[in-house]
């Protein structure tokens, strides 16, 4: 029993997750893939270009408001504000 030790931690379960995360990040920087999907990438531009704080008051949410729906909002809670100084209107 003692001259298994040594390898009893190498076929450990846990080694076997660690593998399969290795693999896979190696697999993504291989072919230059991101870990993120592009279209959770795409949601979340768009909702953090909507964000404002008033999303977050409950007096002032808009029914017509992405980020104020209630599972848009879970999304965009640590995303942040859109930043517009000036307003333009393009006719």
């Amino acid at each position: 029993m003692r001259d298994t030790e040594p390898y009893k931690s190498l076929y450990s379960g846990q080694r076997w997750k660690d593998l399969v995360l290795n693999f896979r990040n190696e697999n993504y920087r291989l072919f230059q893939l991101s870990i993120q999907s592009l279209l959770s990438v795409a949601i979340q531009a768009g909702l953090s270009s909507l964000k404002t704080p008033q999303c977050y008051t409950e007096n002032c949410k808009n029914l017509h408001c992405p980020v104020c729906q209630k599972d848009f909002n879970q999304i965009a809670k640590n995303l942040p504000y859109s930043h517009c100084v000036q307003s333009r209107l393009i006719c």
